[in-house]
């Protein structure tokens, strides 16, 4: 037990320590705690369903064999609260930048995605076609953006803090049992991103996103395989209809000929022909190398 002797002197089992060296002991202490609070977090990242806890033989085993004046000190109940405050403030800051991590990431891959999607739908002036799409997005959202970016999330180690995981599970059981429309699914993902402290992007942090997105379509479109001729058509509609409208449209193939129909205003005879030519081209697989390549121009241009 270590028991007071003078304003400089601290008695830990039979050993006198001076203030320097009580202050230095118990520095000891606390930074070994703090070591095993990083300890633990590390191991998190092999297994995110584990847990975080203070533990006397995790954190002092192997010094306190060969230290009795440390033996004696870790029992002293005025140091215990101190070194759990210890493991628990090293914790709380790497839960912290692990929610930052888990924030930048969550807006990149969903909040501005959605947010972009939105904007596109909004774009669409035909309701029949509107409400098409909405479905479509809503059932993007639900079965694939945010269960794709949550297992991504997970394995790249960026879900450890209790409160994201916590807040993760919530959100994924309200798009499993909430109500399946658009506006009720953002409504849930915006209310998980308020508890996450994350805002939506604005202005030119949405824009970068919304282009780099339309750049990625562009080098899809370099890729795509000679049989992928109805998708390299798809691709196209939907990057000039980004083009001409705000956001980008989220649409499968066959949605391809109803978002044509909504270009032909903002382009030219010339231009809505050709593409009328390639739609047809494309549904009966007769698309030329030639075909492609004016596609691919296109967007190059970025009509």
């Amino acid at each position: 037990m270590i028991r007071s002797l003078s304003p400089s002197l601290h008695r830990a089992g039979e050993s006198l320590l001076s203030e320097d060296s009580y202050s230095r002991h118990r520095g000891i202490l606390l930074d070994l705690a703090k070591a095993d609070a990083s300890s633990q977090w590390h191991r998190l990242k092999e297994d995110p369903k584990g847990d975080t806890k203070y533990s006397l033989s995790n954190t002092f085993y192997q010094i306190l064999e060969d230290n009795p004046v440390l033996q004696n000190l870790v029992k002293e109940r005025t140091l215990e609260r101190a070194i759990d405050d210890a493991f628990l403030a090293r914790i709380f800051e790497l839960e912290k930048q692990n929610e930052t991590e888990f924030a930048d990431y969550w807006t990149d891959r969903v909040v501005a995605r959605v947010a972009i999607y939105s904007e596109g739908l909004d774009a669409v002036e035909d309701q029949k076609l509107q409400d098409q799409l909405s479905d479509l997005l809503a059932q993007y959202i639900q079965t694939d953006l945010v269960p794709d970016a949550v297992s991504k999330a997970t394995s790249q180690g960026l879900m450890l803090s209790r409160k994201t995981r916590k807040n993760v599970q919530r959100l994924e059981s309200a798009l499993k049992s909430g109500n399946t429309a658009v506006a009720a699914l953002t409504a849930s993902i915006d209310k998980f991103n308020k508890k996450q402290a994350i805002d939506t992007p604005q202005g030119s942090i949405l824009e970068s996103s919304r282009a780099a997105m339309l750049g990625d379509m562009a080098r899809r479109m370099q890729r795509q395989k000679k049989s992928d001729g109805p998708l390299l058509f798809l691709t196209l509609v939907v990057f000039l209809f980004a083009k001409h409208n705000a956001g980008v449209v989220y649409a499968t193939g066959k949605f391809a000929p109803k978002l044509l129909k909504q270009l032909k205003p903002v382009l030219d005879t010339e231009q809505y022909a050709q593409l009328e030519a390639w739609k047809e081209a494309a549904r009966s697989s007769s698309l030329s190398a030639e075909d492609r390549d004016g596609m691919r121009r296109m967007v190059e241009a970025g009509v």
